[in-house]
């Protein structure tokens, strides 16, 4: 049998959680059955990347937000169609709901199956929810992030709609390299004493600034310990890398705090965190680096929000805080960090759940099934 060859329509050329996911399904594909075809912007990181690991990619410069543009939808759809034809595409994979506003247009001229993947908990607009509801199938990473789409029991869209949880690879993450070596890899320098840090864009509703409020706390009691930030600054507002730059200098957390960029390695990056802290404002889908830090036996402090306590159980594989609480959030990490009985026990619990519930060999075969199923008579 010949394999499909399926399009991964990626609407943006940075690295991000939605974009390491998408390489991480790409490469795990059985390629007897379906070999990927990943299209995105233009260059950039995950350009680089995707070179990285050998899957072959195709610069397409779609229009963004072409719903809304009728001369966009024109362009895109000339663009999309000489790919489809060129590179006799059976499927096509749109990674988010931005793609998917890209590609949905393309439904009414042609019947190749689409997928939608929706990586985001926004208020969605009447156009962009219909836009995500004509897709053939629809993959939610999370409950919550389904829930979002307002798709009730009732409707003719809820059987399109499936809950896939994200999945990691272990070797991704083990073995952990030792920390010295880690932190000069991260280039953060030598540290004493635990770590706890944030893996996430720096954008205010990941909840930098809070993080930070609690780890001022954290530090009066706490004077050995170090907090780590890490993550892109490309999308953040103006001003805010200053502010939280500011934050990181007062009190009893001059000196304390270290900026490491976007990590490149998981490997390194959990092998330099003792917890790893989702602070989250707003719900948030089921972000990646808990998953990551979950399956490397990394503790995790995180937001009661969207997707999160779909994938850790307080008290057990980790510890939740009402959203937007910073002395909450103080507390747990305090408690962690008193209680290394506690935190290593949270840890191999994390590890156990991640293992079972987050395999990426499952996350794989549950996609290639809806494509099968799309692809049936």
């Amino acid at each position: 049998m010949t394999a499909r060859r399926v399009m991964y329509l990626s609407h943006s050329a940075e690295l991000s959680g939605a974009e390491l996911s998408l390489i991480a399904l790409m490469s795990s594909l059985d390629r007897s059955r379906y070999q990927p075809l990943a299209v995105i912007p233009g260059a950039g990181p995950l350009l680089d990347r995707l070179v990285e690991a050998g899957i072959p990619a195709h610069v397409l410069p779609l229009t963004p937000g072409s719903v809304r543009r009728p001369g966009g939808i024109l362009r895109n759809l000339r663009l999309i169609r000489s790919f489809i034809r060129e590179q006799r595409v059976g499927i096509i994979h749109a990674n988010s709901f931005h793609a998917i506003k890209q590609a949905a247009p393309w439904r009414r001229l042609d019947p190749t199956p689409l997928v939608g993947h929706i990586r985001d908990i926004v208020p969605f607009t009447r156009l962009t929810r219909a836009a995500i509801l004509s897709c053939d199938r629809v993959v939610c990473v999370s409950a919550a992030a389904a829930a979002n789409l307002g798709v009730g029991q009732a409707s003719r869209a809820s059987g399109r709609v499936r809950v896939i949880h994200n999945g990691v690879d272990p070797a991704t993450v083990h073995p952990l390299p030792a920390r010295a070596e880690a932190l000069e890899a991260l280039g953060l320098g030598a540290i004493d004493g635990p770590t706890v840090g944030m893996a996430a864009p720096l954008v205010r509703w990941k909840g930098q600034e809070l993080f930070l409020r609690a780890a001022a706390r954290v530090a009066e009691k706490n004077p050995s310990a170090t907090f780590i930030l890490a993550g892109s600054d490309r999308f953040a507002e103006p001003g805010y890398v200053d502010a939280l730059h500011a934050a990181a200098g007062r009190g009893s957390l001059a000196g304390r705090v270290r900026f490491a960029g976007f990590a490149k390695s998981a490997r390194d990056l959990f092998a330099a965190l003792d917890i790893l802290v989702c602070a989250s404002l707003d719900p948030d889908p089921l972000p990646r680096a808990v998953l990551e830090a979950m399956t490397a036996g990394v503790a995790v402090v995180g937001s009661a929000a969207g997707g999160l306590p779909e994938a850790v159980e307080d008290g057990v594989s980790g510890l939740l805080v009402a959203p937007g609480d910073s002395d909450a959030l103080a507390d747990a990490i305090a408690r962690l960090l008193d209680d290394d009985t506690l935190r290593l026990g949270i840890a191999r619990a994390a590890r156990a759940a991640a293992t079972a519930k987050f395999s990426l060999t499952a996350h794989t075969d549950r996609v290639m099934s809806l494509y099968e199923e799309i692809l049936a008579p």
